[in-house]
């Protein structure tokens, strides 16, 4: 019964925190550059927006570069949600997730899972952008950014842990750094 009570207080809290969200976080039209700005909004039940968020960020900033409806607030109240996230949000977004709210956008999009590191410059060759779920140092740092190939060549990273643009793919896999790619989602803008 006691438990009950903490649960049910819990998440009075916690929708009020969610209304208190849409007030702080960036306008939704526009490109999230860093998840750390929108600071410790909670993210699922131990998670928060500075260190979890990075999946439905990417997910927002493929919206926005893509000329989508995007309702940032919304899409992360429903990502803070059980099932979405990872360790009950501690370890972020859920790719199986990030890879549903894909499909319901309706992409041209392929998967790649745990493809090597060096086939990055594949599927950047094959693709306009690329949201990649990566590690810079052991699995439990894992990290999703957007980046975004460029008529010259050049990538763009959004909420990347760089958050900036690359001559090339190896400068990209050695500045993020990119230790270990767990998934990546090649898609095409439409023409």
């Amino acid at each position: 019964m006691l438990a009950l009570f903490w649960y049910n207080l819990f998440i009075l809290i916690k929708g009020r925190c969610f209304k208190d969200m849409k007030k702080k976080l960036l306008n939704t039209d526009k490109i999230i550059n860093s998840q750390r700005s929108l600071g410790r909004i909670p993210y699922g039940f131990f998670g928060n927006a500075e260190k979890n968020a990075c999946g439905i960020i990417s997910v927002h900033n493929l919206k926005v570069i893509l000329g989508l409806k995007t309702d940032f607030g919304e899409d992360y109240k429903k990502a803070s949600k059980w099932g979405t996230n990872l360790a009950i949000g501690s370890l972020g977004t859920n790719p199986f997730y990030v890879n549903r709210l894909l499909k319901k956008l309706k992409v041209d999009k392929k998967s790649y899972r745990f493809a090597k590191v060096d086939n990055l410059h594949e599927i950047f060759n094959k693709h306009d952008l690329v949201i990649i779920a990566y590690s810079w140092g052991n699995i439990m740092k894992l990290h999703y950014a957007i980046f975004e190939k460029k008529t010259d060549r050049s990538i763009t990273g959004y909420n990347s842990n760089q958050s900036k643009s690359y001559i090339d793919v190896d400068e990209l896999i050695n500045d993020e750094p990119i230790k270990k790619v767990i998934v990546a989602w090649g898609i095409d803008k439409k023409a």
